[in-house]
Protein backbone atom coordinates (compact mmCIF):
# COMPACT_ATOMS: atom_id res chain seq x y z
CA UNK A 1 0.00 0.00 0.00
CA UNK A 2 1.31 3.65 -0.39
CA UNK A 3 0.51 6.27 1.59
CA UNK A 4 -2.51 7.83 0.86
CA UNK A 5 -3.19 11.27 1.18
CA UNK A 6 -7.07 12.46 0.72
CA UNK A 7 -8.46 15.90 1.52
CA UNK A 8 -11.36 17.45 2.70
CA UNK A 9 -12.39 13.80 4.04
CA UNK A 10 -15.49 15.00 5.47
CA UNK A 11 -18.20 17.50 4.07
CA UNK A 12 -18.29 20.84 5.89
CA UNK A 13 -21.04 20.19 8.22
CA UNK A 14 -19.57 16.67 9.50
CA UNK A 15 -15.90 17.99 9.60
CA UNK A 16 -17.64 21.23 11.70
CA UNK A 17 -19.61 19.59 14.10
CA UNK A 18 -16.29 16.51 14.52
CA UNK A 19 -14.02 20.27 15.50
CA UNK A 20 -16.62 21.67 17.27
CA UNK A 21 -17.02 18.31 19.84
CA UNK A 22 -13.49 17.66 20.32
CA UNK A 23 -12.39 21.35 20.97
CA UNK A 24 -14.61 22.41 23.00
CA UNK A 25 -14.04 23.01 26.88
CA UNK A 26 -16.37 20.11 27.97
CA UNK A 27 -14.13 17.70 25.84
CA UNK A 28 -12.22 15.30 28.05
CA UNK A 29 -7.93 15.76 27.34
CA UNK A 30 -6.31 12.94 29.37
CA UNK A 31 -2.09 13.91 30.52
CA UNK A 32 -0.30 11.22 29.49
CA UNK A 33 3.17 12.31 30.90
CA UNK A 34 4.95 9.85 28.62
CA UNK A 35 5.19 8.78 24.79
CA UNK A 36 5.30 5.31 24.22
CA UNK A 37 6.06 3.84 28.02
CA UNK A 38 4.15 2.91 30.47
CA UNK A 39 5.69 5.32 32.84
CA UNK A 40 7.29 8.53 32.95
CA UNK A 41 10.58 8.96 31.29
CA UNK A 42 13.09 11.39 33.00
CA UNK A 43 15.40 11.62 30.05
CA UNK A 44 12.08 12.35 27.93
CA UNK A 45 10.32 15.13 30.03
CA UNK A 46 9.51 16.98 27.01
CA UNK A 47 8.02 14.11 25.05
CA UNK A 48 4.21 14.89 26.56
CA UNK A 49 0.74 15.23 25.07
CA UNK A 50 -2.86 14.97 26.31
CA UNK A 51 -4.86 11.76 24.50
CA UNK A 52 -8.48 10.68 24.17
CA UNK A 53 -9.38 7.00 23.86
CA UNK A 54 -12.45 6.79 21.36
CA UNK A 55 -12.13 2.70 20.83
CA UNK A 56 -10.34 0.36 22.00
CA UNK A 57 -10.81 -3.58 21.57
CA UNK A 58 -7.99 -4.83 23.41
CA UNK A 59 -8.35 -2.09 26.54
CA UNK A 60 -4.54 -1.99 26.47
CA UNK A 61 -2.67 -0.03 29.06
CA UNK A 62 -0.47 1.77 27.24
CA UNK A 63 -0.86 5.75 26.10
CA UNK A 64 -5.02 5.12 25.74
CA UNK A 65 -5.81 8.25 27.44
CA UNK A 66 -8.66 8.29 29.95
CA UNK A 67 -10.88 5.69 30.75
CA UNK A 68 -9.16 2.50 30.72
CA UNK A 69 -12.47 0.80 30.47
CA UNK A 70 -12.78 -3.46 32.21
CA UNK A 71 -10.44 -4.99 31.00
CA UNK A 72 -12.07 -8.22 30.85
CA UNK A 73 -14.35 -7.14 28.02
CA UNK A 74 -13.12 -6.60 24.99
CA UNK A 75 -14.14 -4.36 22.14
CA UNK A 76 -15.14 -0.98 24.32
CA UNK A 77 -16.24 2.34 23.60
CA UNK A 78 -14.26 4.50 25.76
CA UNK A 79 -16.04 8.00 24.86
CA UNK A 80 -19.94 9.21 24.70
CA UNK A 81 -18.79 10.98 21.12
CA UNK A 82 -18.77 8.49 18.77
CA UNK A 83 -20.99 9.56 15.62
CA UNK A 84 -18.18 12.51 15.18
CA UNK A 85 -15.42 10.01 14.87
CA UNK A 86 -17.59 7.05 12.83
CA UNK A 87 -17.43 9.35 9.95
CA UNK A 88 -13.98 8.16 8.93
CA UNK A 89 -14.57 4.71 9.39
CA UNK A 90 -16.67 4.88 7.03
CA UNK A 91 -14.73 6.74 4.67
CA UNK A 92 -12.40 3.87 5.24
CA UNK A 93 -14.47 0.89 4.99
CA UNK A 94 -15.93 2.97 1.93
CA UNK A 95 -12.35 3.55 -0.11
CA UNK A 96 -10.40 0.74 0.76
CA UNK A 97 -13.04 -2.01 1.76
CA UNK A 98 -14.13 -4.20 4.92
CA UNK A 99 -11.92 -3.83 7.94
CA UNK A 100 -11.99 -3.99 11.74
CA UNK A 101 -11.39 -0.71 13.97
CA UNK A 102 -8.70 -2.27 16.38
CA UNK A 103 -8.40 1.61 17.77
CA UNK A 104 -8.67 5.02 18.08
CA UNK A 105 -7.48 8.00 19.90
CA UNK A 106 -6.81 11.42 19.45
CA UNK A 107 -4.04 13.30 20.48
CA UNK A 108 -3.46 17.26 21.34
CA UNK A 109 -0.11 18.44 21.31
CA UNK A 110 0.77 21.80 22.87
CA UNK A 111 2.98 23.97 21.45
CA UNK A 112 6.08 23.49 23.18
CA UNK A 113 8.79 25.22 20.97
CA UNK A 114 9.89 28.06 23.40
CA UNK A 115 9.90 25.47 26.70
CA UNK A 116 11.83 22.93 25.08
CA UNK A 117 14.22 25.13 22.76
CA UNK A 118 13.74 28.73 23.93
CA UNK A 119 16.39 30.08 21.40
CA UNK A 120 15.88 27.84 18.21
CA UNK A 121 13.60 27.25 15.27
CA UNK A 122 13.25 23.60 16.07
CA UNK A 123 10.03 21.50 16.99
CA UNK A 124 9.32 18.85 18.98
CA UNK A 125 10.00 15.33 16.96
CA UNK A 126 7.91 12.22 19.05
CA UNK A 127 9.58 8.73 19.44
CA UNK A 128 9.53 6.72 15.98
CA UNK A 129 6.73 3.63 16.21
CA UNK A 130 4.71 1.63 14.90
CA UNK A 131 0.78 1.28 16.24
CA UNK A 132 -0.27 -2.06 16.21
CA UNK A 133 3.33 -4.08 17.28
CA UNK A 134 1.55 -7.28 17.73
CA UNK A 135 1.02 -7.12 13.61
CA UNK A 136 2.60 -7.16 10.14
CA UNK A 137 2.80 -4.19 8.33
CA UNK A 138 0.46 -5.48 5.80
CA UNK A 139 -1.94 -6.39 8.16
CA UNK A 140 -2.92 -3.04 9.44
CA UNK A 141 -3.96 -0.03 7.83
CA UNK A 142 -3.34 3.28 9.79
CA UNK A 143 -4.93 6.51 9.12
CA UNK A 144 -4.27 9.90 10.83
CA UNK A 145 -6.89 12.43 10.40
CA UNK A 146 -6.02 16.28 11.23
CA UNK A 147 -8.34 18.52 13.33
CA UNK A 148 -7.51 21.99 12.43
CA UNK A 149 -4.49 23.07 10.73
CA UNK A 150 -0.61 23.46 12.36
CA UNK A 151 2.61 23.39 10.74
CA UNK A 152 3.26 20.51 12.80
CA UNK A 153 2.16 16.91 11.81
CA UNK A 154 3.59 13.53 10.72
CA UNK A 155 6.66 12.11 9.92
CA UNK A 156 6.01 8.72 7.55
CA UNK A 157 9.29 7.18 6.16
CA UNK A 158 11.55 10.72 5.21
CA UNK A 159 8.99 12.47 4.58
CA UNK A 160 7.01 15.23 6.43
CA UNK A 161 2.88 15.66 6.31
CA UNK A 162 1.95 18.94 7.61
CA UNK A 163 -1.51 18.88 9.44
CA UNK A 164 -4.03 20.46 7.24
CA UNK A 165 -7.61 20.41 8.20
CA UNK A 166 -9.94 17.85 7.70
CA UNK A 167 -7.34 15.70 5.87
CA UNK A 168 -6.72 11.92 6.51
CA UNK A 169 -3.46 10.44 5.81
CA UNK A 170 -3.64 6.49 5.29
CA UNK A 171 -0.41 3.87 5.41
CA UNK A 172 0.35 0.66 6.51
CA UNK A 173 1.32 -0.69 9.59
CA UNK A 174 4.77 1.02 9.33
CA UNK A 175 7.23 3.15 11.60
CA UNK A 176 6.07 6.69 11.69
CA UNK A 177 6.27 9.77 14.33
CA UNK A 178 4.39 12.96 15.42
CA UNK A 179 6.00 16.51 15.49
CA UNK A 180 4.69 19.18 17.35
CA UNK A 181 3.65 22.70 15.92
CA UNK A 182 4.57 26.06 16.38
CA UNK A 183 2.46 28.12 15.21
CA UNK A 184 -0.79 27.36 16.54
CA UNK A 185 -1.48 26.74 20.42
CA UNK A 186 -2.85 22.83 19.82
CA UNK A 187 -2.16 20.35 17.29
CA UNK A 188 -5.22 17.72 17.26
CA UNK A 189 -5.15 14.20 15.37
CA UNK A 190 -7.13 11.42 15.62
CA UNK A 191 -5.21 7.71 15.13
CA UNK A 192 -7.22 5.36 13.93
CA UNK A 193 -5.70 1.74 13.07
CA UNK A 194 -7.54 -0.90 11.16
CA UNK A 195 -7.21 -4.88 11.17
CA UNK A 196 -7.45 -5.69 7.09
CA UNK A 197 -9.77 -8.61 5.79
Amino acid sequence: MEIDVHKNVLGQNDYEALESAITSDEFAWYFSPHHLENEFQPDEANLWHFTHSFYDDRQTSVINGGMRGDKTVLSQYNSNITKEFESIVNFVDSTYGPSQLLRCKANLYTNQTHSVHPESRFRVHYKDHVDQADYGEDDVMIAIFSVGESNGGTVIGDTFYESEKNQLIVFNNIPHHGVSQKDTQTRICINYNFLKW
